[in-house]
């Protein structure tokens, strides 16, 4: 058994089970190879209460790639600028994002900042995401990311789809996530995001 840490503003644990591979007789041959899922769910994290901060630290390397899903509301009265880290890197610069919201013309840039953006975030609302974070482990390379990201406001009738490509200039190897909004607004209960493992 592993262990990865969830954060809900605070730390807890969760026990990650790894998987091995065996052999199993056949009529028609000796032994066969059993091979292992190559989509594994790692662990997840539900607020039941508002917090600033919620994420994973302690994610394993024994993966090829990451995805996170993740469903969020706000305690902000104005649109707001959800966002992650990576490693506890707020370091100005460390971090960039191009992303499309709507159509061509209505552009989202992010250079050089000390976060990496999810674009959009409108309250009131849960939003969603998928975040893919390519190589993660390798530490030859900076990181690289897509997110795909949506909301539907119906009361103002504001419709948001986002794709964002972006990177974090870093070679280490990623080992915590963490996703806020604003520095003035927390997170709400029910927001949640599970992590996943790809295999090479």
């Amino acid at each position: 058994m592993g262990n990865l840490s969830i954060l809900r503003g605070a730390l807890a644990s969760a026990q990650v089970s790894t998987y091995t591979t065996g052999t199993i007789t056949l009529p028609s041959a000796r032994t066969s190879f059993v091979a292992p899922t190559s989509f594994d769910s790692i662990a997840s994290v539900t607020l039941a209460s508002n917090a600033d901060t919620m994420g994973f630290t302690s994610i394993p390397g024994t993966y090829k790639h990451l995805q996170i899903r993740g469903i969020f509301n706000s305690t902000a009265v104005a649109s707001g600028t959800p966002r992650f880290t990576l490693n506890g890197d707020g370091a100005s610069g460390n971090y960039s994002i191009q992303a499309i919201r709507n159509s061509t013309i209505d552009n989202e840039n992010g250079i050089n900042q000390a976060y990496m953006s999810l674009a959009v975030q409108r309250p009131g609302f849960f939003n969603s995401f998928i975040l893919d974070i390519f190589d993660y482990a390798d530490t030859n390379k900076f990181k690289t990311f897509q997110v795909r990201q949506g909301v539907n406001d119906y009361t103002n009738s504001e419709h948001y789809s986002v794709f964002g490509t972006g990177h974090w200039r870093s070679l280490s190897a990623i080992t915590s996530f963490t996703l806020t909004d604003q520095s003035v607004s927390d997170l709400t209960s029910l927001s949640t995001i599970a992590l996943y493992g790809i295999k090479a």
